[in-house]
């Protein structure tokens, strides 16, 4: 069971991301520690959308990057598998909408954990604009609404009640050639776990997945855009076909 609760606070952790910082997240740096390498974590209380006021962690990292980027790899949703632990599966299934620095997404999403493999759908806006990114779970009702449709959305397996996660990224003030990533999570459960309990893992798998996101772009982002291209880690061309509706049919060749 801590191995799947470690699982999904890894890979669950994205992102209500915003044009501007949310008040919750406007803290003081601690610059030493992340000059360092360090991921500086604060708690504080979130509104989140269905799930009412939580203390949940977040997290800082300082990247070796541009936020540019950092932007173009974090962006590229579909590429997290290259990167994030556990990860088997992350694939469109379909454009809920776009508009130009924006897209509206449905992603279904399986973790590959000893003895269990957990599957769910979720509900995404990447904003390039604001250098952002949010998601919620997709609830069983909504499920069963985009079935009827012939959209493959997943029933959430390995206890699932509800994901909602905010990132973004600034440029860090002591040097522009550097970025700051903002991380914030919120797994909810049908699985009893101590609070204390969660809260160590929440840490610890948040700092494993801020280390492979600083690994991962700090490792490619001297490369030219051709070969992050090749190596499918930059961010998603703007598709030029029609969005798909929400009403039925089949996915695009490219939103998959």
């Amino acid at each position: 069971m801590r191995r799947l609760i470690t699982a999904l606070a890894l890979f669950c952790t994205i992102p209500v991301a915003l044009a501007q910082r949310p008040l919750e997240l406007d803290f003081p740096l601690d610059h030493q520690r992340l000059e360092r390498g360090k991921m500086q974590t604060e708690k504080r209380a979130f509104q989140l959308e269905g799930v009412g006021e939580r203390k949940v962690v977040i997290g800082v990292q300082l990247i070796d990057a541009p936020p540019e980027r950092l932007w173009a790899v974090i962006s590229h949703v579909e590429g997290q598998k290259a990167y994030v632990p556990n990860l088997e599966r992350f694939e469109t299934i379909l454009t809920k909408q776009r508009r130009p620095g924006y897209r509206n997404i449905l992603a279904n999403v399986e973790l590959d954990v000893p003895f269990v493999t957990v599957r769910y759908t979720l509900d995404m806006e990447i904003d390039h604009r604001a250098r952002s990114l949010r998601w919620t779970l997709v609830d069983n009702a909504s499920v069963k609404a985009y079935r009827r449709r012939d959209i493959p959305a997943l029933r959430a397996s390995g206890g699932l009640r509800s994901i909602v996660g905010r990132a973004f990224i600034e440029p860090y003030p002591r040097d522009p050639g550097k970025s700051l990533y903002y991380y914030v999570n919120y797994v909810q459960t049908d699985m009893p776990i101590p609070g204390f309990i969660e809260r160590m893992l929440t840490k610890k798998t948040l700092r494993d997945y801020m280390a492979s996101v600083k690994v991962q772009v700090e490792r490619t982002t001297r490369l030219p855009e051709t070969e992050m291209a090749r190596l499918g880690i930059l961010s998603e061309v703007e598709p030029t076909g029609p969005v798909m509706s929400v009403g039925g049919g089949h996915c695009q060749p490219w939103c998959r």
